[in-house]
Parts: C-alpha cells; structure tokens; sequence
C-alpha cells in the first residue's frame, strides 16, 4: 500500500528506523571521507575524533577559509543525521 507522501513525490530519503542512531565510528568515518573529497581542504594535518556524537576538529590549517571549509564538511554531515550531534574546532592557523 502507498502512503500519501509515496503517491505525491515527496522523498523518504534520510529517513531511518525507528530509534536508528549513526555510530561513532561511522560519524567519524564520514567526516574523514568528506574532509578528504573537499578540495578546498588540506586534510593532512586536521585530526578527526568523535565521541558520545561530539565531533572534534583539531590541527592545522592554512586559513580561516580553511578552517571555515573543514567545520562546514563536518557541519553538513552532523545536520544530515538522524539523532542531534555536536562540532567542536580547534585549530592553530599555520601562515
């Protein structure tokens, strides 16, 4: 059977089960890999930890744009999830 929003279009993508919540693990995982692809992110010196959903960015980085680039790769990730998260950066600005 459909339901009214299958019938209208409206996507279910992001819409998990039940009480579903993203590992830390998983979160961590997913912030390296979009702090990798960016391409305005030099990541090679930007440490990645995770823990109880709290998302940490520390290092270095060349510039505020930078730094500004990594929190939001970060953020986008922490506002797609299902359960809230938190982000927090530390970062010395190496010019």
């Amino acid at each position: 059977a459909h339901t009214e929003n299958q019938r209208s279009g409206q996507s279910h993508r992001g819409r998990g089960p039940k009480n579903y919540q993203r590992s830390d693990d998983r979160i961590y995982e997913d912030v390296c890999d979009r702090l990798s692809d960016d391409d305005h992110v030099d990541a090679s010196d930007i440490e990645v930890s995770v823990s109880d959903r709290e998302v940490t960015l520390s290092g270095e980085v060349d510039s505020k744009q930078a730094k500004r680039h990594a929190e939001d790769c970060a953020d986008a990730l922490v506002n797609e999830l299902e359960q809230p998260a938190h982000i927090r950066a530390q970062f010395t600005l190496a010019y």
